[in-house]
């Protein structure tokens, strides 16, 4: 069950079925997402957050979403074991490199989520302000804790 506060979703109780299902129902969401809808995106994303996390408690159902035959139509699995990226990349159905892309901008945002250890019902999710913002905190956030990041780099443009 979600739960709204001023237009925003701030949180939603781990849904009672498998993770695999749940996975495939925000894919069908995400489907019906209209272009510019961002809140909708926003949604999407954050419940994509708490998927991947039941992702890593459930193995098993990891296994499934890896096996299943989207990956086989693509030809892009993802090359890294970011469970993210791998729930983000089948519920937007990336079949093409700019959305990929995209895919994989919204998964280092829930990977950096996850480093953090942010709970899934925390507003900071919630509140998200665009992807790309969101994405470059994430990415710049090694380099003010002065830690290298030179292999974080997307294509060498960082």
């Amino acid at each position: 069950m979600e739960e709204i506060e001023e237009g925003v979703w701030v949180g939603e109780s781990v849904p009672a079925e498998n993770a695999f299902d749940f996975v495939q129902r925000l894919a069908g969401e995400y489907a019906k997402i209209k272009d510019g809808d961002h809140q909708s995106v926003r949604r999407v994303l954050q419940r994509a957050y708490l998927a991947a996390l039941k992702m890593q408690r459930e193995p098993g159902e990891f296994a499934r979403l890896q096996a299943d035959p989207f990956w086989k139509a693509s030809f892009h699995k993802p090359k890294d074991a970011s469970t993210s990226k791998w729930v983000v990349q089948f519920i937007m159905q990336a079949r093409t490199p700019s959305v990929r892309i995209l895919a994989g901008k919204y998964a280092a945002n829930l990977d950096g989520l996850m480093r953090d250890k942010v709970g899934p019902d925390d507003l900071r999710i919630a509140k998200m302000e665009g992807v790309e913002a969101a994405y470059a905190a994430v990415q710049g956030r090694p380099r003010l804790r002065g830690l290298k990041s030179s292999s974080r780099r997307l294509g060498g443009n960082g």
